[in-house]
């Protein structure tokens, strides 16, 4: 790896704030591996990574390496692509109409189709790691992938989500490893609301399980899979959904196995919707989740009983029919409400494996 197009975008807040504590050590340990007087750039604010990402792209750094979570690694990767946030899309006209183009709406623009991520276990969150097959050991990844000199084309996931705020307006980001809607959105966005006042995951993820799943209900969804222009769909589905999954990676925050068919590099997302699981039945379908193989469902259930419904696709939209906002994360963070549209690009990042 050439050391003078090599950058390190770092949230020294990460892992509970022991990145910056003892930033002198980790940045002994990454110049071991990947050379010697390493750019490095610190965040201050959520969206950082992205911008900082985006700039030392077009200044013609080829290797970008986020030294953070998930979230970090989420926000360096929308930085890939040139930004793409001046569309407002009306859901409720256009999610019905089986030739709308939603299809042609989302494009995605690398900066440098050659520039390769280096992801490593550097955050208390590092689901992604567990989806790659690499070390979770932050010194062994390291040392595996400074001797690498090769790279793998993985999936990226785009989302059109509504945003929290003003449900006129759409957030439009990529992720890497899973979304989440429902109630798993809903712990992490209370946990993460918990941790801005107590910075402690463990305790904040706890109090943010407490607090939501004895009195969750679910919410009746309407699910479009499959959407094509020449065609129209491929399934459509309105149930009371718990908890949605739309994942590119295998594994959820927990070491949940929720995607077991689930490849970084197939062209497909893995759609897992538990249905009629309010309150703390929604434990006994996770440990379904978990330990089920999903290759024995049939779309509509199968897994784990009728109460877990399984496909693939290259694209989904998913709609609420009522009134309560149902809570969207991208990579661990939250990012809007229903209704939302994923859409996959297949092979377009470059990761250090």
């Amino acid at each position: 790896m050439n050391n003078k197009d090599t950058v390190l975008i770092v949230n020294p807040n990460s892992n509970s704030g022991l990145t910056g504590k003892n930033w002198e050590s980790i940045y002994q340990t990454l110049c071991e591996s990947f050379g010697k007087d390493l750019e490095v750039a610190f965040t201050k604010k959520s969206g950082d990574g992205t911008e900082l990402s985006r700039a030392y792209l077009k200044k013609g750094f080829k290797n970008i390496i986020p030294i953070g979570g998930d979230g970090m690694i989420n926000e360096v990767a929308n930085g890939f692509f040139e930004e793409n946030n001046k569309i407002n899309y009306n859901f409720d006209i256009k999610v019905q109409d089986d030739n709308n183009d939603y299809l042609s709406l989302m494009p995605l623009k690398p900066i440098n189709p050659e520039a390769i991520m280096t992801v490593l276990p550097s955050g208390t969150r590092n689901v992604l790691i567990q989806s790659l097959d690499l070390p979770n050991d932050f010194k062994e990844c390291c040392t595996a992938l400074g001797n690498c000199k090769t790279f793998k084309k993985i999936d990226v996931i785009f989302a059109l989500v509504t945003d929290s705020e003003d449900s006129s307006k759409n957030v439009m980001r990529i992720f890497l490893n899973a979304a989440e809607i429902g109630i798993g959105a809903e712990i992490i966005s209370k946990a993460k609301e918990i941790r801005n006042k107590v910075n402690n995951r463990l305790l904040s993820t706890i109090a943010g399980l407490i607090t939501t799943v004895p009195t969750f209900k679910s919410d009746v969804c309407e699910i479009t899979i499959g959407l094509n222009k020449e065609s129209g769909i491929d399934d459509k589905v309105i149930t009371k959904m718990t908890m949605g999954i739309i994942a590119n990676g295998r594994f959820l925050g927990g070491g949940v196995q929720a995607a077991t068919n689930a490849s970084i590099n197939d062209g497909l997302l893995d759609i897992v919707i538990i249905r009629n699981s309010d309150g703390l039945g929604i434990v006994n379908e996770i440990i379904s989740l978990k330990i089920e193989d999903q290759s024995k469902s049939e779309s509509g259930g199968g897994v784990g009983g009728n109460n877990i419904y399984y496909t693939q696709s290259k694209n989904v939209s998913i709609a609420t029919t009522g009134d309560k906002n149902i809570i969207v994360t991208l990579d661990g963070e939250p990012a809007g409400i229903l209704p939302a549209f994923f859409k996959i690009f297949p092979n377009y990042l470059n990761v250090r494996i």
